[in-house]
């Protein structure tokens, strides 16, 4: 009994392929990778930006501020130091909350699909985080050492 091969009774296979039927973004697409360079860059930058300002304020022309409007006893230079040296540390703390965030967000999903091969998203995640840990504490202790140890102006 021959069967007519274009009758439904056969059923066709069909090769599939490692990586079909799965989602074609990969797990580290899903994170927008701006959080990831954020969080592996925010802490450097902001120390730099924190050292090049410093070192500007070091070699300026020193004024002296007039009585009663020096704020803290402190001149205009440690002033300005003061203020950067928070915002820098604002920056370096909120680029390793990004790195926190992201590195939970693919933990989550690492969890729910297993068997995907790894990516190095999480890795750019807690370096992110390492990083942005410790030039936080850098910039602190920079900023505060530079506000703590500059010389009032001498005339």
């Amino acid at each position: 009994m021959a069967t007519d091969p274009s009758s439904n009774k056969h059923r066709q296979l069909r090769l599939v392929r490692p990586g079909e039927g799965r989602s074609p973004v990969p797990r580290a697409g899903r994170v927008n990778p701006l959080w990831l360079w954020f969080g592996v860059l925010g802490g450097p930058v902001a120390f730099g930006l924190v050292r090049l300002i410093g070192s500007l304020l070091v070699i300026s022309r020193c004024v002296r501020p007039a009585a009663g409007s020096a704020l803290l006893g402190l001149t205009s230079a440690q002033q300005m130091m003061s203020l950067v040296t928070i915002g820098a540390a604002i920056i370096a703390a909120a680029a390793g909350i990004a790195s926190w965030r992201v590195w939970r967000q693919i933990r989550r999903q690492t969890e729910e699909e297993s068997g995907e091969s790894l990516s190095s998203a999480p890795f750019w995640a807690l370096g992110g985080l390492f990083l942005s840990t410790v030039f936080f504490f850098l910039i602190v202790l920079t900023g505060a050492l530079a506000v703590g140890l500059s010389s009032t102006c001498v005339s």
